[in-house]
């Protein structure tokens, strides 16, 4: 065998590992005596695993001679629109220096969306059968998994993982029970799709029990948006023909039933979560308070959109750019608040409007592009298996 070829074939394998290293351990990552416990090892892992992966899969090029794979790169155009609508922003930032390395809490500047976007080519040019893709995901699935079992630790009070803070809710390894609602919505509709494909009885066991970690798991954070997105994706599955399948199966359709039977009832009967109580909490999300502050925090970064029309006020800067517009409005609302939660508003609470705000209406264009660029590629991707499965 070709000396070459081999050599190719590690620097292959470094970049899977890369990818599935970055995915299980990401989420996991944190370190309790650093000031940013949970963003800073993060992305410290992040710029490491795009760093080793860029690396071995340049290598991997040369090796193999794979430049064409570079020129058939399906969204190649959309993705450098992203990158250069990202840099110039930066470069016209009001804070240069903040958009660059993003801010201590968040860090998510030019470098690391640098590292993000690395991945896209990566993934696109390595996981290219369907087995490989469902790897990936089963990946992300045992990721979410672990972070669920951690906050079941936290829940009961079991010293295990990282400490919660302040707040009562859920946080995981994640540090933020918003974002680690987010990890747990996705994980479980992942882990749902995946008990629907698996034909094996162990795989699909283990499906399941990874669905009801993030259940639960999902329950405890007590994210009002991760719950609808659930919600909303669950409905999505079954409307594209999962009830279909749980119905030839319904062994399975009983197991995931009592699943979410058992989540909700533990939500009520464990202790850990405070003040907050599950069906309180549902009902607050059309409450006249909430609706009140998102729609402050969306006119305050609409504001800053229509103050930077084209380039945006730069990426992670508004904090700073939102101040010279605060409305009478928004001081008086904040004012009800004993501490001025928003008086620091980093996050609109909408992306289309902090893309707007971060990188103007051009970098809102690019996005809107990108994002048709891959609906479109999916449903092509999904007529073609279609065509496979109906001549097969």
């Amino acid at each position: 065998m070709d000396l070459r070829w081999r050599l190719g074939r590690l620097a292959d394998l470094a970049v899977r590992a890369s990818v599935y290293g970055a995915i299980v351990l990401l989420p996991l990552a944190y370190w309790e005596n650093l000031p940013g416990a949970f963003t800073l090892p993060k992305v410290a892992l992040l710029w490491f695993f795009a760093a080793w992966a860029v690396g071995f899969w340049l290598l991997r090029i040369v090796l193999w001679q794979e430049s064409w794979k570079l020129i058939n790169l399906p969204l190649v155009l959309p993705v450098l629109g992203l990158l250069v609508s990202f840099g110039v922003s930066g470069l016209t930032s009001i804070n240069p220096h903040l958009s660059l390395f993003g801010t201590y809490y968040r860090l998510e500047g030019l470098f690391t969306f640098l590292a993000y976007l690395a991945f896209y080519p990566l993934v696109a040019t390595t996981f290219l059968t369907q087995v490989q893709v469902r790897r990936l995901l089963a990946a992300f699935v045992l990721a979410s998994a672990l972070c669920g079992l951690i906050a079941i630790f936290q829940v009961l009070g079991i010293p295990f993982g990282p400490r919660m803070p302040d707040e009562p809710r859920v946080v995981s390894t994640l540090g933020n029970s918003n974002f680690a609602g987010q990890l747990f919505a996705l994980g479980g509709l992942l882990a749902f799709g995946l008990l629907l494909h698996y034909r094996r009885a162990w795989v699909k066991v283990l499906c399941l029990a990874a669905f009801g970690l993030n259940l639960f798991a999902l329950l405890e954070t007590y994210t009002r948006g991760a719950w609808v997105a659930f919600a909303v994706g669950l409905v999505v599955l079954f409307a594209a023909g999962a009830w279909i399948l749980l119905y030839r199966n319904r062994a399975w359709l009983i197991g995931i039933s009592l699943f979410i039977l058992l989540a909700v009832s533990a939500t009520f009967l464990l202790p850990g979560t405070g003040s907050y109580v599950l069906l309180p909490r549902l009902s607050t999300l059309f409450s006249e308070q909430i609706i009140a502050s998102r729609s402050y925090q969306w006119r305050e970064g609409l504001n800053v959109a229509l103050a930077y029309p084209l380039l945006g006020s730069g990426p992670e800067t508004l904090r700073l750019a939102f101040r010279p517009y605060k409305s009478v409005d928004y001081i008086r609302y904040e004012a009800g608040y004993s501490t001025p939660l928003y008086s620091n508003l980093d996050r609109a609470h909408n992306e289309w409007i902090d893309v707007a705000a971060a990188r103007g209406g051009i970098g809102l264009l690019l996005f809107i592009v990108f994002l048709v660029g891959f609906l479109l590629l999916w449903g092509h991707y999904r007529r073609q298996a279609q065509d496979r499965a109906t001549k097969g």
